[in-house]
């Protein structure tokens, strides 16, 4: 199951939780002798949705990189006279500049090869002024450590400019549960049977 799969499994789940607790307050307040085997299983499902919130149905956890740059310098375009390096944990892929592209539209598409499952998105400051912010974030491996940016003279080799990401987000490649794979699964079952959750209503 997907980590998309279990938060479907669990919203549905809290409504179905909320709707039983309701239950069993109007059980108690006409004295009905179901109350009690209403107010265990209440507790029951309560259980069962705090064991699976604590589950990561992630396999690994990816790291988390930043780097907070002058809108000015995220919009330059790039120069014919200078290489653009990218830098993935050692891994290293280069572009000439082509005096089209940006320098930043240079090193994502660097990263597209050096780091082929990253996601990027930028950050533009909101104030119109001439000295905004642009803030590009980059979604790395679970072993991503670093990400650099490099910029040399073709000619000479000599280096210009070195950028580095800051990473606020660590990665993990093993993830530990709070439960086995095999009691989650049970777990799951359960509750979505308690809830009537049918299982169309999750992504395939």
């Amino acid at each position: 199951m997907t980590a998309d799969n279990l938060n479907i499994v669990l919203t549905n789940s809290l409504c179905c939780i909320s709707a039983q607790a309701v239950k069993v307050s109007k059980l108690y307040s006409i004295g009905d002798k179901c109350a009690d085997s209403e107010l265990q299983k209440l507790k029951l499902m309560n259980d069962w949705f705090e064991a699976l919130r604590c589950y990561n149905a992630n396999e690994s956890i990816s790291a988390e990189f930043a780097l907070k740059i002058s809108y000015d310098n995220y919009r330059a375009l790039s120069n014919v006279l200078r290489n653009y390096t990218v830098n993935v944990n050692g891994v290293e892929s280069t572009l000439p500049g082509d005096g089209v592209k940006t320098t930043f539209e240079i090193y994502l598409e660097l990263l597209d090869i050096v780091l082929p499952s990253n996601i990027h998105y930028t950050v533009l400051d909101p104030d119109g002024g001439d000295q905004r912010d642009a803030t590009i974030y980059i979604t790395g491996l679970c072993d991503t450590e670093n990400i650099t940016l490099t910029t040399t003279l073709i000619s000479t080799g000599a280096v210009l400019n070195t950028i580095e990401f800051t990473k606020y987000k660590n990665g993990l490649c093993t993830v530990l549960n709070c439960l086995t794979e095999a009691e989650f699964n049970i777990l799951v079952a359960k509750l979505m049977k308690e809830c009537d959750i049918c299982e169309c209503q999750l992504n395939q």
